[in-house]
């Protein structure tokens, strides 16, 4: 099930007293298009206080499913406490994590990245994750060095950033809520939510050791064959 995000939805209408949406905007997942869905055949699930709906993606035809979970009840239109829909939209991404958490010179240019990638536009998207790394050097980087070339800032960056502190700050992190976890005399117990953010700090670690040197080798082994290709195609 594909949560949509609230302003994914330029009109609402109201039925019954509840506020439900007219159209949807989004990626199909049958044909990869970036489109808009008319919402159709609403039927209301009471018991569950949801309304079911239909669409067909107005590219390919193919059928989709929304839900309106718990719609706003109200004089002004506003916002249900959710939307979903099926099949989930191949390939579509979200912010990895909350903006509120990325300096505000970079949050639009991330958006962007992520905006164009879900329209399917790949060289496009390319260009903004290069825009988006720039944006990060000149805010991590002293003044001095926001006119270098982008390798060169990145060359620079161990200088500036202590790079691996917050990875020891990570495993240590994980130190402490397992000796919290291991003394069971102390009074002291982890709950659900703790256990479960320990587990993402060891999959955070796990990514960084395993998953991401071997993300890089396949992203280099990938660009250093297309340049093959291209330098094969200029000989011919």
């Amino acid at each position: 099930m594909h949560r949509v995000d609230n302003d994914k939805v330029p009109r609402w209408f109201q039925a019954r007293g509840c506020w439900l949406a007219k159209s949807v905007d989004g990626i199909c997942p049958h044909c990869d298009r970036e489109t808009n869905f008319p919402l159709t055949k609403y039927k209301v699930d009471e018991d569950r206080d949801t309304w079911a709906a239909s669409s067909n993606c107005p590219a390919c035809g193919e059928e989709c499913s929304f839900w309106i979970i718990t719609p706003y009840k109200g004089s002004a239109a506003g916002h249900p406490a959710a939307i979903c829909m099926w099949p989930v939209p191949r390939g579509v991404r979200s912010p990895a994590m909350p903006l509120g958490d990325i300096p505000d010179s970079v949050v639009k240019d991330y958006e962007s990245a992520i905006n164009v990638l879900n329209s399917g536009e790949w060289n496009a998207a390319t260009v903004c994750c290069r825009r988006l790394m720039e944006g990060l050097m000149h805010d991590v980087l002293p003044e001095s060095l926001h006119n270098k070339a982008l390798f060169q800032q990145l060359t620079a960056l161990p200088e500036h950033v202590d790079l691996a502190e917050p990875l020891r700050q990570l495993a240590d992190g994980v130190r402490l809520a397992g000796n919290l976890g291991a003394h069971f005399g102390s009074g002291h117990r982890a709950d659900g939510e703790a256990a479960s953010l320990v587990l993402d700090f060891v999959e955070y670690f796990l990514e960084y050791l395993y998953g991401l040197p071997k993300k890089v080798f396949r992203l280099h082994e990938q660009l250093q064959s297309e340049d093959a290709m291209k330098a094969d195609d200029q000989a011919e």
